[in-house]
């Protein structure tokens, strides 16, 4: 195969299990399920779209020779097959390449809907984009905030839309951004505390992703807002008092989350943990911590 520097598909040694003139397939390093294959133009191409004819003939022909081989081999019930092209889609390596993924009957709990994204869900100060942020990266997804993305669409900060406009429009607002970032490629996505109050809005998550509440009690959201003027929702007489109603109000709708996680006080890093083991948990299977992160990637891309 020809090289690149750094690029793992152009120097792929003792991997191969099969190849031709164009194109060479070989085993997924951190597979989804039993059998995950790769199949790789050695020509070194960062885009499906950049490939010849020849070169998509040749691995299409790969793909169809690889799946008799998993069929007789490891006896899937169906396969995902795909590219992702482009960051934005999910690309993670610079060098265009086909997934070739088995699939066994009960190994996710809903194998609809192809890339799913993780949304994270949970009261203000629980943490959703310090833990958002660190999950992006263990996953090697990009990281999305919707309240900066509301931001950035409407030119406003949440509180001067929350002045001029009022709630209802923020809403409304929210559930739209909310609506477009679920058609992007998978990434984690943090969300407002009021945004999974929406039934619109948690049927798109439902569809579109894996859905993680951060569950933290009143006193250590009240420790983690308290210094902060951002917080429109919290501008009354009792900022405390309010916080206690909207976890009486919200906490039962937050409860339909597939995931739930305890927000307290301790290392960021456990909370991400805990995360990706549950999340490895709902689209894997128990595995050990070692694996998670490995079998997480293959089930979201």
């Amino acid at each position: 195969m020809s090289s690149a520097t750094k690029c793992p598909f152009c120097d792929v040694g003792g991997r191969v299990v099969a190849e031709n003139e164009l194109a060479a397939a070989l085993r997924d390093a951190e597979p989804a399920s039993r059998g995950h294959t790769l199949v790789v133009p050695k020509r070194h191409c960062t885009s499906f779209f950049e490939l010849s004819a020849p070169e998509v003939a040749a691995c299409f022909a790969l793909l169809s020779q690889q799946r008799d081989k998993l069929l007789a081999e490891f006896r899937p019930d169906g396969f995902n097959v795909g590219v992702n092209d482009g960051a934005a889609a999910g690309q993670s390596m610079e060098h265009t390449h086909w997934h070739l993924i088995p699939r066994y009957r009960g190994d996710h709990p809903d194998p609809r809907g192809g890339v799913r994204h993780v949304v994270l869900v949970g009261m203000m100060g629980a943490g959703k984009s310090t833990i958002g942020r660190r999950l992006a990266a263990r996953l090697h997804l990009p990281f999305l905030d919707a309240d900066t993305e509301i931001e950035a669409a409407a030119g406003m900060s949440i509180p001067e839309i929350f002045e001029v406009h009022g709630e209802p429009h923020f809403r409304d607002g929210e559930a739209r951004v909310i609506a477009r970032l679920l058609e992007s490629g998978p990434a984690v996505l943090a969300t407002g505390g009021g945004s999974f109050m929406r039934e619109e809005t948690r049927r798109r998550v439902s569809d579109k992703a894996i859905s993680i509440w951060l569950k933290a009690d009143a006193d250590i959201i009240m420790r983690r807002v308290k210094r902060r003027a951002d917080r429109p929702l919290l501008q009354t007489a009792d900022p405390a008092a309010t916080v206690g109603r909207l976890i009486d109000e919200r906490e039962p709708v937050y409860q339909r989350a597939d995931l739930t996680i305890a927000s307290r006080d301790v290392p960021h890093e456990k909370i991400v943990e805990e995360c990706i083991e549950a999340l490895h948990a709902r689209l894997c299977g128990p595995a050990a911590p070692s694996e998670a992160t490995a079998g997480i990637m293959g089930g979201l891309r």
